[in-house]
């Protein structure tokens, strides 16, 4: 799902300088998902990378609550929600960095575009995220509820565009190669042929 609108469009749209770098959650606004910690993420990430934003897109009961902490832990700034966005899946090819602090998720579908589309993803240790992160070669894992590490891994990113590129590349070939639609279907056929007749 390609991008419907240009990076500088986003910027324009989202009220943020064109040129900015863009972190990005995509998802439920919901308790499991942990968005306080992205919240203190971002507040501490503006401090060494005041260019950069985080856009969180989706709806969900804790919207107003989100709001308000980041008004009152000042990540309000740098934090622009978005809401429920038909495009959404599209907008994942226009960021820097996807997000995802959850304690606890089935594999989650966002997580996966974004890491098809290429990008860096800095997740939770939790066990559908290693399934589908190896740490520091398809992007990185933090304790969960570490905001500085989310924060720590994301410099890096930043600060290192030969690296975000190589972690990119090896995630968008992990979900190629093991999360694909024709592999999961070729997989599953295996396992019918190995079944006992009758």
């Amino acid at each position: 799902q390609r991008a419907l609108l240009s990076r500088d469009e986003l910027c324009v749209q989202a009220d943020i300088p064109v040129g900015s770098k863009l972190v990005a959650y995509c998802g439920r606004l919901a308790p499991q998902k942990r968005l306080k910690d992205l919240l203190w993420a971002i507040q501490m990430l503006r401090l060494s990378n005041p260019d950069t934003y985080l856009l969180v897109i989706g709806e969900g009961p804790m919207k107003d609550e989100l709001q308000e902490y980041a008004r009152t832990t000042e990540a309000e700034t740098h934090t622009r929600f978005l809401g429920h966005r038909d495009d959404a899946g599209s907008l994942l090819h226009l960021v820097d960095v996807f997000w995802l602090a959850s304690e606890f998720e089935g594999m989650s579908n966002s997580l996966m575009e974004a890491m098809a589309c290429g990008k860096p993803v800095v997740v939770s240790d939790i066990a559908p995220n290693r399934e589908l992160v190896e740490h520091g070669k398809s992007g990185w894992i933090a304790n969960l509820g570490d905001s500085a590490g989310f924060t720590q891994y994301t410099i890096k990113i930043l600060d290192d565009p030969a690296l975000a590129e190589s972690i990119g590349l090896a995630a968008r070939q992990r979900m190629t190669e093991n999360f694909s639609i024709e592999g999961l279907i070729n997989d599953t056929l295996q396992v019918i042929s190995n079944l006992p007749a009758g």
